[in-house]
């Protein structure tokens, strides 16, 4: 700690440190390349909450006695509490050569020249990691960041910056005490307590910090033999262990004699010969470090780590015994007098989780760290536990000592991981693989047998289920998809796998397979349909149309084998369906029309025929509940021969055809000029308007520059816009996502991810991105009242993201029981039919723009 370096000229310049000095030191404490980068990343965490830390710390200590004359003035604790947060900035900068080392050493020396005792840098460090760790654990999460690993880097280096500081401390303070020969002079008044005794243990001096700890009169103890007022069992042993030009160093007990109730002093010995002193009069000097409060600290520290859900163990492998912490026996329920060896340890381990720990354990006597995750059942429970350490050498012979560490349960982290991994690879109505689910099956059988076997893929689209949909209802179309699921799992055989990629789409593939094969899976298929579906006692008719592709004949990749039995699919669908077709070069039809679309688009362009609709975004909270707060800018086509185009359909052509930049430049254009206009007019929608971003608009190199110099030249201000991010932006280029949002947060700009569960990004991916809120797709909102499930699903998601302090907005909310479940669970906002739908700017003002006093008219 920088305590009062700052504003001290009293310590010596700094000493040279050899390089292979720091590299030994650094070795020892396991400070190595992964160490600092993992200190390095904590960066972030220090310029949020540094000055919060620093500023509880001088509000905790500055009131101490021994401290308040050397904070002084509120300039002096300006400069202290600076120097302690540029502190922060050097913990974690990664880089610990000699520089680093000379400044740790200097505040050592500092501290002994003003008489401030080591107790007060270990108070430091201690309150410090009390009020950090549990703030670690918040903004670290349980994905992005492993909180073990950055604790234990955090640990090694403040361990590494406490060994340096007071080595130098002792010695800077050895060395003050060799240049005098007085020693009554010299003691009488430094700060720590100092006794002078000769061999037979009588006592010649004692200073007065000695008589204030221990509360007893020096001048009614000097000549007299210490053990008359003063137990220590261990200083006869201690003192004979002294040599000359050496110092002894030992924790032990001091017991006060003179009380009616014997008091007990923890307390740190430093035995050293008085120098200068005749050899038939020889001096032992003592110097008393009072312990109390370290182990008070101690105990405060352990309470911090238990907060943080961490605890330690120990292996003696010596003996094979185990020793765990209160907060490690608490995690895994065992008592704190619990005997543990480390066979009855491996018998807490899941059974199928043992060759993963024997595996790490080997890795681990080769020097390397231990790393594993392991399961075990706790009142009838199963937990996870992620545990972490390293092995200790004996110096000389290198045999492994002992084996020590860290444990942390990650049952929580592993739940949610389940629940996100079950959300973004399975389809929540039927319960089989969804989309990406299917694509990643697909890469990982041709990556595997794509050279030497044959492979197909089914693309099923059901005929006429539209028309029950639109009769019926949803909740009865939904009925009708679980059942047509049933039969086709019916007669599916072991090497075809069914799932599901959206609406009343499956794709089928098949292992293993060739043309005759796939075209008797395919009639199998087609038959369960020939008896009707039946509900509540009404026959609905439904048919399929099939699409086949075959690998490697029609693709050598998933995306197109996908692609071309999808194209297949509707060559069978458009010959009356309820039939299959085999996919064929000439079917090139949907590619006419995206071809023809492509042109429509360039001519919407450049003729100003696009227009930008705004659906509002409403607040859910009680105390504002039906209130706007800000906006969602979609674009709409309405062609003058072919209607309104679909942005889905026109959205991904300008995507694929290189046209995307040209669409979001002026989309965003639009948006700036329409927000512009509101502004003139004294009008504010009540919060930001938002604006899909694309995965080739963030790609580009100056697309942070762009977007602000729109901004700029419509005369508005970053602050008006809220930039919409895809999660399939995060997993096509997490990379540019988490540089571009960095630059763009920085400028001024929200962020918020958008359609969150549709595509499988990871929690690291997720908290990289310093996005201020996440949006739950309308796919999630629409089936989360039919089932327990799906309302589950959606309420994991909207804790997940307010554990990482981002708001939620729901999407395509259209009835009030959605509104008012996703208001219980905490949603922040939502947007669809229930409250609007997307309307012109001259709408969106005409209803939701006007003074507070109309707007409650409508």
């Amino acid at each position: 700690m920088n305590d009062f370096t700052a504003h001290r000229g009293l310590s010596k310049p700094p000493e040279a440190i050899d390089p292979s000095t720091c590299e030994a030191h650094r070795q020892r404490m396991g400070i190595d390349a992964e160490t600092a980068a993992l200190l390095h990343r904590l960066q972030p965490f220090f310029q949020r909450y540094g000055r919060d830390l620093v500023d509880g710390f001088y509000r905790h200590f500055a009131s101490a006695p021994e401290l308040q004359p050397l904070i002084g003035d509120e300039a002096t604790l300006e400069r202290l509490k600076q120097a302690q947060f540029d502190y922060f900035q050097e913990l974690c900068c990664g880089h610990y050569g000699s520089a680093y080392f000379e400044k740790r050493a200097r505040m050592g020396r500092v501290h002994a020249d003003i008489g401030l005792s080591p107790s007060w840098h270990l108070s430091a460090y201690a309150h410090y990691l009390e009020q950090m760790l549990p703030m670690l654990a918040r903004q670290l999460g349980e994905a992005s960041q492993p909180l073990i690993p950055a604790l234990q880097a955090l640990l090694k280096i403040m361990l590494l910056d406490i060994e340096l500081a007071i080595s130098a401390y002792i010695k800077q303070r050895d060395a003050i005490i060799g240049e005098l020969h007085d020693y009554r002079t010299v003691f009488a008044q430094l700060p720590f307590a100092t006794m002078v005794i000769d061999q037979d243990l009588v006592v010649h001096f004692a200073n007065q910090a000695f008589e204030k700890l221990f509360d007893i009169a020096v001048l009614d103890i000097e000549g007299q033999a210490l053990g008359r007022f003063m137990d220590c069992p261990d200083l006869a042993r201690l003192t004979q262990q002294v040599r000359p030009k050496q110092q002894f160093e030992a924790f032990t007990w001091l017991s006060c004699l003179n009380r009616p109730t014997p008091a007990r002093y923890p307390v740190n010995l430093c035995i050293s010969l008085l120098p200068g002193v005749p050899a038939d009069q020889r001096r032992l000097l003592l110097v008393i470090e009072d312990q109390r409060h370290r182990i008070q600290l101690e105990s405060e520290l352990q309470k911090a780590q238990a907060a943080a859900g961490v605890g330690s163990w120990r292996i003696n492998m010596l003996d094979d015994s185990l020793l765990l912490s209160h907060e490690a026996a608490d995690i895994y329920g065992l008592g704190p007098a619990t005997p543990m060896t480390l066979k009855a340890f491996l018998g807490l381990v899941h059974r199928a989780d043992r060759r993963a720990l024997r595996q790490a354990w080997r890795k681990a006597l080769r020097g390397e760290p231990l790393l594993f995750e392991h399961r075990f059942r706790r009142n009838g429970q199963e937990h996870w536990m992620e545990v972490r350490g390293q092995v200790a050498f004996e110096k000389i012979f290198q045999v492994p000592i002992s084996l020590s560490g860290m444990v942390h349960d990650i049952t929580e982290r592993k739940q949610s991981e389940a629940q996100i991994h079950q959300l973004a690879f399975y389809d929540p109505l039927t319960g089989l693989p969804n989309r990406a689910m299917a694509l990643q099956q697909l890469h990982s059988w041709l990556a595997h047998h794509g050279s030497d076997r044959l492979a197909g893929l089914l693309f099923i689209d059901l005929d006429h289920f539209k028309n029950i949909n639109d009769s019926k209802g949803h909740s009865v179309g939904d009925q009708v998809l679980v059942d047509v699921v049933r039969r086709l799992a019916q007669v599916l055989r072991p090497n075809e796998m069914l799932t599901r990629i959206g609406g009343d789409e499956f794709v089928v593939l098949l292992h293993n397979t060739e043309r005759s094969a796939a075209s008797a899976t395919a009639r199998r298929l087609l038959g369960i349909l020939e008896q009707p579906v039946i509900h509540q006692q009404q026959r609905l008719s439904l048919g399929m149309s099939i699409g086949i592709a075959l690998f490697p004949s029609d693709g050598r990749s998933a995306e197109d084998l996908l692609k071309h039995a999808d194209i297949a699919m509707y060559s069978a669908k458009r010959a009356g369906g309820n039939n299959f077709a085999f996919y064929h070069p000439d079917m090139s039809r949907d590619i006419e029309r995206a071809t023809f679309l492509q042109g429509k688009l360039e001519h919407a362009l450049q003729h100003g025929l696009l227009r930008v609709h705004y659906q509002p975004i409403i607040a859910l909270r009680h105390s504002q509940a039906r209130r706007m707060q800000g906006a969602e800018a979609l674009l709409r086509w309405d062609d003058s021969e072919w209607g309104w185009i679909s942005p889905s359909e026109f959205i991904p052509l300008a995507e694929a055809r290189g046209m995307i930049h040209r669409v979001g430049d002026w989309t965003l254009s639009e948006v700036c000029r329409q927000i512009r206009r509101w502004k003139d007019a004294a009008l504010s929608p009540n919060g930001r308007i938002s604006v899909n971003i694309s995965a080739q608009q963030i790609e580009r190199v100056d697309f942070v520059d762009h977007i602000s110099r729109l901004v700029r030249n419509a005369g508005i201000a970053p602050a008006d816009l809220e930039l919409e991010l895809t999660e399939r932006v995060l997993i096509k280029n997490p990379q540019a996502a988490w540089q571009v949002g960095q630059e763009l947060s920085a400028r001024g700009f929200l962020l918020s991810i958008d359609d969150f569960g549709t595509h499988y990004s990871s929690l690291e991916q997720l908290q990289r991105i310093p996005a201020q809120k996440l949006k739950l797709d309308m796919v999630f909102i629409r089936d989360m009242l039919k089932s327990p499930k799906h309302f589950k699903l959606v309420q994991s998601i909207i804790r997940m993201a307010h554990s990482m302090q981002m708001r939620t907005v729901a999407e395509g909310v259209e009835n009030v029981q959605q509104a008012l479940a996703l208001a219980e669970m905490g949603c922040n906002q939502a947007q669809g039919f229930l409250f609007s739908r997307a309307l012109a700017a001259d709408e969106l003002a005409d209803h939701w723009l006007m003074p507070a006093f109309s707007r409650t008219q409508h």
